[in-house]
């Protein structure tokens, strides 16, 4: 799958084909912005706030414990970039992201999305890799609360691969019982 601009009229294709759209602008403020918003929706608990029925900017803040104003904002922007439904003054969280974004959800990703943050202070340090060729030495530097949004990200990851894969591995026909060797996030 490619994440590529879309154009959604006859203007933005010719646009587009003229070269006129700025495209690198597209590619990473607007994606940036974009992932950012999303991340920033799953860490101060938007999305559970929520849940699977509509609220005011006015409630949604309250569940939070955040500005109504700036919640508002953010919300604003989930809506822009199709997260959110808006209605009657209300919010809505569209019912494709539920499996998602709600915890009630086996396969939700709200661990991995809040580790994103983390992962989003590590990959601003790019260019200093590049220039000095010295690594990060993460294993050895994160926090307590890095280390536990790293666990969170990687069941998220692993859970859906796991129901995927293990129906397909291939079991003596008697067999009860299975040893796991991974992570402590299934614990």
């Amino acid at each position: 799958m490619k994440i590529k601009l879309q154009p959604e009229n006859l203007l933005e294709w010719i646009a587009l084909k003229l070269n006129l759209a700025p495209t690198p602008l597209v590619d990473t403020q607007i994606a940036f912005n974009a992932a950012r918003a999303i991340m920033a929706g799953a860490e101060l608990g938007v999305y559970e706030a929520i849940g699977k029925k509509s609220k005011t900017a006015v409630e949604i803040a309250a569940a939070c414990n955040t500005d109504a104003h700036a919640t508002k904002q953010l919300l604003n922007c989930l809506v822009g970039i199709g997260y959110l439904n808006w209605n009657d003054e209300k919010y809505s969280l569209k019912p494709k992201y539920h499996k998602w974004l709600l915890k009630e959800s086996e396969a939700n990703l709200i661990g991995k999305l809040r580790f994103q943050l983390v992962e989003w202070n590590w990959i601003a340090r790019l260019e200093d890799y590049i220039r000095t060729g010295i690594p990060l030495q993460l294993h050895s530097t994160v926090s307590e609360t890095e280390w536990n949004l790293y666990q969170e990200g990687m069941r998220d990851l692993s859970i859906n691969a796991a129901k995927e894969l293990a129906g397909k591995i291939p079991l003596p026909k008697n067999a009860a019982n299975m040893l796991y060797i991974g992570g402590l996030h299934s614990l």
